[in-house]
């Protein structure tokens, strides 16, 4: 198999000259969460996994008995490598991860960016220059299969995900659709036991990085010529590990989330989605979680 280093000479492309001195070397293990409606505001549990499974999922989408470990190295530079390791798995799921900056719903930022709307709470775990193929080919933060139950995603991030004004923010300001299509091009609506008021939601298949812009309207770009990215007020809160069920990664928007209720809570508890109809509320739902909630940078 040809090396990524070989490759990239062949292409004529300039591996990233990060620090090798890490002053962060944490081992996490892959947790869960989960949340329950039944008492007024919403109450999120933590717990080790495997993960509550969505009821209804077809047998090739469900997840298996999953557990896991991931390493967590930041460096001096303040750019990141982390490597995240998962078994007990399905073999047929597709699997990504993202670093979200609050765990919903509840303790979300109290900044604007936010509140009201323009940023999504979570993004692909890679790089900011990563490419997206918008689910044609396996993402920058797809798990690759190492034998019929484990995988592996290994990343370098070009930011430091436990400090804030660091991490790159999902525009979903628009989230691309084909709502209005026609012959072909139709888009029918998704997820029908989706969160209250009853609505038709499309799947997005598609979305971007918030970028910051100039006086004229042109994107800011730095001394490289790449765009700037408008950073998150908060630091990273965790990393989010999702399946998806329709077996499509869709790019930088991960989908339409599938809630983790808590299986506990009564028949129509208030909540966004009642229990027993997960699997038709959404695209994608939880395997794990990382919490970096705990790990601080050095004095």
């Amino acid at each position: 198999m040809m090396s990524k280093f070989l490759l990239c000479a062949l292409l004529g492309m300039v591996l990233p000259a990060y620090s090798q001195v890490f002053v962060v070397n944490e081992e996490v293990p892959v947790t869960c969460f989960s949340i329950d409606f039944s008492g007024g505001p919403p109450v999120k549990t933590f717990y080790d996994a495997p993960c509550i499974q969505p009821t209804g999922l077809p047998a090739d989408v469900q997840p298996g008995s999953v557990t896991g470990e991931a390493e967590i190295k930041v460096r001096d530079d303040d750019t990141a490598k982390i490597e995240i390791k998962l078994e007990g798995l399905n073999e047929n799921l597709v699997i990504t991860a993202l670093v979200t900056y609050f765990f919903p719903p509840g303790d979300g930022s109290e900044d604007d960016i936010f509140k009201d709307g323009t940023a999504g709470q979570s993004y692909p775990l890679a790089a900011t220059t990563a490419a997206y193929t918008e689910g044609m080919a396996p993402e920058p933060n797809s798990f690759i299969y190492d034998s019929a139950s484990t995988a592996t995603l290994l990343v370098e991030l070009d930011y430091n995900p436990l400090l804030a004004n660091q991490g790159p923010l999902r525009n979903t300001l628009t989230a691309l659709t084909q709502e209005g299509g026609t012959g072909d091009a139709a888009q029918p609506g998704c997820c029908p036991s989706g969160p209250p008021p009853p609505a038709t939601i499309f799947q997005p298949i598609g979305a971007a990085s918030l970028r910051q812009f100039d006086a004229n309207g042109f994107q800011t770009l730095d001394a490289n010529g790449i765009p700037v990215l408008v950073r998150s007020p908060d630091r990273v809160a965790g990393i989010v590990i999702i399946a998806h069920i329709d077996k499509n990664t869709h790019g930088v928007f991960s989908g339409v989330p599938i809630f983790p209720l808590d299986p506990e809570q009564p028949p129509g508890a208030p909540g966004p989605l009642p229990p027993g109809v997960l699997a038709a509320s959404g695209d994608h739902y939880l395997v794990g979680i990382v919490d970096l909630r705990d790990i601080e940078m050095p004095a």
